[in-house]
């Protein structure tokens, strides 16, 4: 029994010794106003007595970027993989995948990146429903501004004509209603209402709500 457990301890302490070992496995930022790009660098150093080389890299998604500038590394040498996540205009919070295939581990290194950037407007709600017997009521949206900096409301346009829309300015740059109509209830419908704002001045960002009248009980869809 002893010999097993001795010979069971001297295959996991090889296979520990031929592993890249990870200075962190995961990276997480908090980026300010503006900045929608997330970089850092996954550390790591070859703790074998062999040479141990990254066959490939892969992402899970086209925002997440993962390069390194060379694939073989020698015994105790060490090495960086750079990484990068970008998160669209209005987004807060983004969190994504790294995997790293080597030699020593031919099923992948499992490496996490993630981001958060500051809320700068809350759209409450996002999605407005009207039933066939409420009628073409007019009901509203709430934007409000959460940055320190003022941001406009400077346009809002529907994708479908079923719907009216227009923009009351509650306190300027703070707090905005967007009120929205639906033509009539008789048919269902759905829209896409884009608030366009003017922060920041070189891409703008484009928020959304959502307009609904949903199906009449007893039409064919």
């Amino acid at each position: 029994m002893y010999r097993s457990c001795f010979a069971a301890l001297l295959m996991t302490t090889v296979w520990c010794a031929g592993a890249l070992e990870w200075e962190k496995s995961s990276l997480e930022f908090e980026l300010p106003t503006g900045v929608l790009t997330a970089k850092g660098s996954f550390q790591f150093t070859n703790t074998g007595e062999e040479m141990i080389t990254i066959t490939d890299i892969k992402t899970n998604c086209g925002c997440t970027t993962a390069t390194l500038t060379k694939r073989a590394y020698a015994p105790g040498e060490r090495g960086m993989i750079e990484a990068e996540l970008t998160l669209q205009q209005g987004e807060t919070h983004r969190s994504r995948f790294i995997t790293v295939f080597s030699t020593d581990r031919p099923k992948g290194h499992v490496l996490t990146i993630a981001a958060r950037a500051p809320k700068l407007v809350d759209v409450s709600p996002r999605m407005l429903i009207w039933s066939h017997a409420e009628g073409n009521v007019r009901k509203s949206v709430v934007v409000s501004v959460e940055a320190d900096q003022p941001i406009h409301i400077t346009d809002a346009e529907s994708t479908s004509s079923s719907f009216q829309v227009k923009i009351e300015t509650v306190k300027k740059g703070r707090l905005y209603h967007i009120h929205i109509t639906p033509t009539t209830t008789e048919v269902k419908a759905t829209a896409r209402i884009s608030l366009m704002t003017d922060f920041p001045e070189e891409s703008p960002i484009v928020y959304s709500c959502y307009a609904r009248v949903l199906e009449t009980l007893g039409t064919k869809p």
